[in-house]
């Protein structure tokens, strides 16, 4: 990388990588934000998955493993109260199509603890 080493795979080294993490930790996203612990953690996992793969087809070395895998604090998953939930329900009392429809997305959130692309993939055939 810098220094005039070769910048091929087989010309890195841990202290690069180590780098490579260390800037992403104080690097902006598109949104403007600091990225979270979990998404340099997932970096790291990336680059040791392709580390690997490069050791095993070529004549590297495994340079990841002195790489010092990323701190991931658990952050609680916030969850709603039953009274949140009664008025969230409570928003979908009706016998119109949108009222029908928003309670049978909400039931299945409830009842399956799908997410929203699960659901968002869903499609219906009518038979006949």
């Amino acid at each position: 990388m810098e220094g005039g080493r070769d910048a091929a795979a087989g010309g890195l080294q841990s202290s690069d990588l180590e780098e490579f993490l260390g800037r992403q930790r104080i690097s902006k996203t598109r949104t403007g934000k600091v990225p979270s612990q979990s998404t340099i953690a997932m970096a790291y996992r990336h680059l040791r998955v392709f580390f690997n793969w490069l050791a095993d087809r070529e004549d590297v070395r495994r340079i990841m493993t002195k790489v010092a895998a990323p701190a991931v604090q658990q952050q609680p998953v916030p969850i709603f109260t039953n009274a949140e939930l009664r008025r969230l329900m409570d928003t979908t009392k009706g016998k119109g199509f949108s009222e029908r429809r928003d309670r049978a997305i909400l039931s299945l959130f409830l009842d399956t603890g799908c997410r929203r692309a699960e659901i968002s993939n869903l499609t219906c055939r009518l038979h006949r």
